[in-house]
C-alpha cells in the first residue's frame, strides 16, 4: 500500500541516487508550502527507512532522518495550516508545512509515520474527499460540495424549476396563459396602427367601432390571463419553496453531528427561512416576469423587423452592450450578494444565542454590548447592502437614458421616412408603442436579474445543504438488528473530531450484556466522546465497534439508536407538556405507561403539585422546572423508551445531597437488566459498577472494580486521592 502523488522528473531524480537497492517509498506528498510558510511546492518522502522532505525551488528544506531514531510524530496548528513534526531523543524537528487544503493527505501521512514508529502494520488511506475546486482552485465550502464561483446559473436555475415538474399540470396551464397574455400584449399597437392607417385615413367609423371592440376584447383576456398566472404563480411559488423548505429542514435533521458541529445555528436558520424567501420571490415576481418579457420580445423584435428592418436595426444597436453588462454585473454582484449572506449569518447567529442566552447577558449587566454588537452587524449589513443597490441602481439609471436614446432614433429615422412616405404614421406609432414595450421589459430585466442573482445564491447555499451526505438511515445494505442482547466491543478503536489531533487512540474495551460500566478520567480523556461513538454520534477513523458482534456501522442506523438510552448532565427538554416530553421517546405510550415511567423516575409526585399535572406546559429548555426535577423527566424519558443500552452522561452532577438520592433511587430501577455506560465526575457515584474504565489522555490506562483500582494505587487512585482532597478544602471553606 502506498500513499503517493505523482512524482515530478525533478524528484525523482533527486531520490534516485539517495535510495538503498531495496529503500520501499511507502509515502509521497506534495506540499503547498515550503520551509519558511511561502506558497511553494515541496516534498514529504518516507521510506520504510527514513523520512525525508524535498524542495523543488533550492531554498534549503531538503532533509532526511532515519525511522530507527524517531520517537513521536506530531501535528502543529498553524494559521492557514499545519507543520508535521517528528521527534528523536535529543530534538523536535519541523518536517513540513503545509495548508488546509492538504490537510487530509497530511493527517494521515502522520499517521503512516506513527504506525512505522510502533513497529505496526502499514495501513493508510489513499482515497480523500475533495476539498478544492478542480476548475479554479478555490477551497468548496463543504467537502465533495459544489464551488459558488464555478456553479452555473443555469444549472441552478434547473434545479429550482425541476421541483415543478411535481406540479406539471398548473405550471402547463401558466406557460399557456404565458403565450395567451403575450399575444394580447403583441396585438394593441398592430390595432392602433390598423386605425390609423385604416379608419382614420377612410374616416370609416364601422371599421373603427369594430377595431375598438377588438381591443377591449384584448384587455379582457389581458386581465383574466393576469389574474390567472398571478394566482398559480403564487401557489407554484408558495408551494414549491414549501417544498423545498421541508426538503432542507429535513435534511438538517439528518446530517450529522459531525456536520452541525461545523455549522452556526444562525446559518442554517439563515438557510430554511432567509434563502428560501428569496427563491420564492424569484419564482413569485421573477420567473413569471422573465418568461412573460422574453416571449413578448421575441415577437415585438419579429413585428419590428417585418415592419421596417432598417430601423429595427438602428435601435437594436445597443442591446449587446446591454447584455454584456447586466453579465459582467452579474458576476461581480453574486461575490457581493455571497458576502451579504455571511453578515447574514453572523446576524442570525448573534440574536440567537443572545436571546437564548439573555440569562447572562443580565447577569453580566452586558445588555448594552449586545446591542452595540447588534448595531456594529446592522450598520456593516446596511453598508453591503447599499452598495449592491447602488450598482442596480446605476444600471438601470444608464438603461433609461438609452431608452430615451431609442426614442430619438425613432422620431428622427422614422419621422424622417414618414415625411419621405416610406413608412406610414401608423406604422411609426407602431414602432414607438413596440420600442416602449422593448425597452422597457429590457430595462427591468436588469431587476429581474437581481432577483436572480440573490435566488442563484441562496439556492447554492440550499443545495449545498440537500447535497450533503446524510446519516445512514435509508442504507439499503443496512443490517436490521430489531433484537439486541447489549454486548459491546471496542476493538482496537482510534478517533479525533480533528483525524490530526485523535482524541482515543487503541481502545480495546469488551462490555458484557447487562454489565454496568464506569468511564472515568480527567476532563478531555475522551469518556464523552466513548459513548458518541456508541451512539454512532461519528463514525471511528480506525478500528471498529462492534454490537453483539455486528460492526455498528453495518447495523441500521434506526435500530441501532433505538436499542440505546440516553441520560444526559444537561437535560434536553422541548416546549410542549410534560406528558409529550416524557413520551418523545415512544409517543405511542398511553397515559398510564408515562405514569408509570414518572413513579419509577421519582418525578410522578412533583408532576401532579403543577397546576396543570402531566399537561402543564414547559417553557424553552424546560423553563418551569428546577434542574433535579428535569433530570427526573429526563431519566421518566428514558424508562419510557425502554433501551437495552443505557448512557448517563454526569446524570446526578450539579444538584443537592437530597436530589442526589432521589435521582439515584431512580437510576438504580432504570438500569436494572441493561446494558450500562456511566461518566461521572464524582467518583463516590460509580462504587456500584461491575467494572471502571479508566481513560487518560485517549488511551484505556486501568480496568477494574472500584477496589481492585484503588488497591492498585494506580491512576485511579489518585484521580480518588485529589477529589478527596478538593471535598476536605470546600468543606473548610
Amino acid at each position: 500500500m502506498q500513499l503517493s502523488d505523482p512524482l515530478p522528473e525533478k524528484i525523482q531524480n533527486k531520490l534516485d541516487p539517495v535510495l538503498e537497492p531495496n529503500e520501499e517509498i511507502r509515502i509521497a506528498l506534495e506540499s503547498d508550502m515550503d520551509a519558511e510558510g511561502r506558497f511553494a511546492p515541496s516534498w514529504l518522502i518516507v521510506t520504510d527507512q527514513r523520512v525525508m522532505t524535498l524542495g523543488l525551488n533550492g531554498r534549503g528544506g531538503d532533509l532526511a532522518v532515519p525511522l530507527s531514531e524517531l520517537t513521536k510524530v506530531e501535528v502543529e496548528p498553524l494559521v492557514g495550516g499545519s507543520c508535521l513534526e517528528v521527534s528523536t531523543a535529543e530534538d523536535t524537528i519541523p518536517l513540513i508545512r503545509y495548508s488546509q487544503s492538504r490537510s487530509d493527505r497530511f493527517n494521515e501521512a502522520h499517521r503512516g509515520i506513527e504506525q512505522q514508529i510502533e513497529n505496526k502494520p502499514f495501513l493508510v488511506k489513499t482515497e480523500f474527499p475533495r476539498v478544492v475546486c478542480e476548475k479554479c482552485g478555490r477551497r468548496l465550502p463543504t467537502r465533495d460540495g459544489l464551488c459558488p464561483a464555478c456553479v452555473s446559473k443555469w444549472h441552478m436555475f434547473g434545479r429550482i424549476c425541476s421541483y415543478l415538474a411535481e406540479h406539471k399540470v398548473k405550471a402547463g396551464v401558466m406557460v399557456a396563459m404565458f403565450s395567451v397574455l403575450s399575444v394580447a400584449e403583441l396585438l394593441p399597437p398592430k390595432i392602433t396602427q390598423l386605425i390609423i392607417d385604416d379608419a382614420f385615413a377612410t374616416k370609416n367609423m364601422e371599421l373603427l367601432f369594430w377595431y375598438v371592440a377588438f381591443l377591449a376584447g384584448l384587455l379582457v383576456l389581458r386581465w383574466l390571463g393576469e389574474m390567472t398566472t398571478g394566482w398559480l404563480s403564487a401557489w407554484l411559488g408558495a408551494r414549491v419553496v414549501a417544498d423545498i423548505r421541508g426538503q432542507v429542514y429535513r435534511h438538517i435533521e439528518y446530517l450529522s453531528l459531525g456536520f452541525h458541529d461545523k455549522q452556526k445555528t444562525g446559518g442554517l436558520l439563515s438557510r430554511v427561512t432567509y434563502d428560501t424567501r428569496n427563491v420564492r420571490s424569484f419564482l413569485v415576481d421573477g420567473l413569471p416576469f422573465l418568461v412573460l418579457r422574453w416571449l413578448t420580445t421575441i415577437g415585438i423584435i419579429a413585428m419590428l423587423f417585418y415592419t421596417n428592418w432598417v430601423l429595427t436595426l438602428y435601435i437594436l444597436i445597443p442591446v449587446p452592450l446591454i447584455i454584456i453588462w447586466g453579465k459582467v454585473l452579474y458576476r461581480r454582484l453574486r461575490v457581493f450578494y455571497t458576502r451579504l449572506w455571511r453578515r447574514w449569518e453572523g446576524f442570525y447567529t448573534h440574536i440567537q444565542e443572545s436571546l437564548s442566552g439573555i440569562r447572562i447577558v443580565k447577569a453580566f449587566a452586558q445588555e448594552s454590548k449586545e446591542v452595540g454588537r447588534f448595531r456594529r452587524n446592522a450598520w456593516s449589513m446596511f453598508e453591503l447592502e447599499y452598495w449592491t443597490e447602488k450598482q442596480w441602481i446605476t444600471y438601470f439609471s444608464t438603461m433609461g437614458l438609452l431608452n430615451f436614446l431609442g426614442f430619438v432614433v425613432v422620431w428622427l429615422v422614422g419621422g424622417q421616412q414618414v415625411l419621405g412616405q416610406e413608412l406610414t404614421l401608423g406604422e411609426l406609432m407602431l414602432f414607438y408603442f413596440y420600442l416602449h414595450m422593448f425597452y422597457g421589459p429590457l430595462r427591468w430585466l436588469g431587476r429581474v436579474n437581481s432577483w436572480m442573482t440573490r435566488a442563484m445564491s441562496a439556492a447554492e447555499r440550499i443545495f449545498e445543504i440537500i447535497d450533503t451526505e446524510p446519516e445512514a438511515y435509508e442504507d439499503a445494505n443496512a443490517r436490521p438488528m430489531p433484537t439486541t442482547r447489549g454486548e459491546i466491543v471496542f476493538d482496537d478503536v482510534t478517533f479525533g473530531y480533528d483525524a490530526a489531533l485523535p482524541v482515543l487512540r487503541d481502545i480495546d474495551i469488551h462490555i458484557h450484556p447487562g454489565e454496568m460500566i464506569g468511564l472515568v478520567g480527567k476532563s478531555g480523556a475522551g469518556k464523552s466522546t466513548t459513548v458518541n461513538l456508541i451512539c454512532r454520534f461519528y463514525d471511528v477513523d480506525y478500528g471498529a465497534i462492534r454490537l453483539d458482534g455486528v460492526d455498528l456501522r453495518d447495523i441500521r442506523l434506526e435500530d441501532l439508536r433505538g436499542h440505546i438510552g440516553v441520560v444526559m448532565q444537561e437535560p434536553i427538554l422541548f416546549n410542549g407538556t410534560i406528558r409529550e416530553n416524557i413520551a418523545y421517546g415512544k409517543p405511542e405510550a398511553t397515559f398510564e405507561e408515562i405514569m408509570e415511567a414518572a413513579r419509577a423516575a421519582n418525578a410522578h409526585h412533583f408532576i401532579l403539585a403543577k397546576p396543570d399535572g402531566y399537561d402543564t406546559i414547559l417553557g424553552e429548555k424546560g423553563t418551569g422546572l428546577s434542574g433535579g426535577e428535569k433530570q427526573r423527566v429526563s431519566i421518566a424519558r428514558a424508562i419510557l423508551h425502554d433501551p437495552r443500552i443505557l448512557i448517563l452522561d454526569e446524570a446526578t452532577s450539579s444538584v443537592d445531597a437530597q436530589t442526589e438520592k432521589q435521582l439515584q433511587e431512580a437510576i438504580g430501577r432504570l438500569i436494572k437488566g441493561r446494558t450500562t455506560i456511566a461518566i461521572a465526575h464524582r467518583l463516590s457515584t460509580l462504587r456500584d459498577a461491575d467494572r471502571l474504565v479508566v481513560l487518560e489522555q485517549g488511551r484505556v490506562v486501568e480496568v477494574g472494580t472500584h477496589e481492585e483500582l484503588v488497591a492498585r494505587r494506580g491512576h485511579f487512585y489518585h484521580l480518588v486521592r485529589l477529589q478527596r482532597a478538593t471535598a476536605e478544602i470546600m468543606e473548610v471553606a
